[in-house]
């Protein structure tokens, strides 16, 4: 049995009850081993090692229904690979116009008036609830998280990934940043996917406000996909680089340009954290920690 462990948490909107949610989660992973160097070592993966770190329940009243989810994730999985974005010219460009101006709004929040009704609302709805602590949902969550880590290390020999998507990796981040008693210096391996720390509203926001940084993390590696609006700052080695000038940490890596190919009904969605587990570049990253044979 494996003494490596790891703990996925996810980011916002409601999601599938946790033990689907898992499944699924664990079936794009094992998609991502399958396409990756480490393939024929990653077939004795022990799914026990996966744990999920659920809390949607806390902020969304019903779980999501999966059966459009369980369809798109098997759509993904259909095709092994990546498909390079077929984007056309003026869909690029309109794009970067886009990425561009959420940049600038986050800057300078006065232009949020310059944003589309429904673009404000998809960058603010949920994130906002727990950034705000509202109705003690931050501190809800964070202990849901830091339940997950204890058994995961409740044998002292384990070693901890935190997988952290989206709005996850503020989650995780916090928790960390909090300096737990229970966690060694340097004991966890983190890795965020499609994370929205390199922005200035979220940074204001964290736990400390980038006055106090986590000890607890080992190395960092930041991951984001082309197109992801979410992870709208892909590098946050410029932002969090007094951890490595503080000896609070190895490395901190980004890694910008990942090919997210999930896809549902409403279009593509390079944000989706399946297609992230399914990109045989992530789960490399993964597998390679997993089987202690990184460079």
């Amino acid at each position: 049995m494996s003494n490596k462990k790891i703990i996925f948490i996810h980011g916002k909107n409601s999601k599938p009850n946790p033990a689907l949610h898992r499944e699924l989660l664990l079936k794009s992973l094992r998609a991502g081993f399958a396409g990756s160097r480490f393939s024929q070592e990653m077939r004795e993966f022990n799914e026990a090692d996966f744990a999920l770190s659920a809390w949607s329940d806390l902020l969304y009243s019903d779980y999501d229904d999966a059966h459009d989810l369980s369809s798109a994730v098997d759509q993904l999985l259909a095709v092994p690979g990546e498909r390079q974005p077929s984007m056309p010219l003026f869909g690029r460009f309109a794009m970067l116009v886009r990425r561009c101006l959420y940049l600038w709004v986050d800057r300078f929040p006065a232009l949020m008036r310059l944003l589309p009704t429904r673009h404000a609302e998809f960058m603010l709805e949920g994130s906002v609830q727990y950034l705000e602590n509202r109705d003690g949902v931050a501190v809800s969550i964070r202990k849901r998280l830091a339940d997950t880590m204890k058994t995961a290390l409740t044998d002292p020999a384990h070693e901890l990934l935190i997988i952290a998507h989206s709005l996850g990796s503020v989650v995780a981040y916090d928790l960390l940043a909090s300096r737990p008693r229970w966690l060694k210096p340097r004991s966890v391996r983190l890795m965020t996917l499609g994370s929205p720390l390199g922005l200035r509203f979220t940074q204001a926001r964290v736990l400390g406000e980038m006055t106090i940084f986590p000890s607890a993390i080992s190395s960092w590696d930041n991951l984001s996909a082309y197109g992801d609006m979410v992870s709208l700052d892909t590098t946050l080695h410029n932002d969090f680089h007094q951890m490595e000038e503080l000896d609070l940490l190895e490395k901190i890596s980004d890694r910008s340009g990942i090919v997210n190919n999930y896809r549902d009904i409403d279009g593509d969605n390079p944000h989706k954290s399946y297609g992230y587990l399914a990109n045989h570049r992530v789960a490399e990253t993964i597998a390679a920690w997993y089987l202690g044979c990184e460079r």
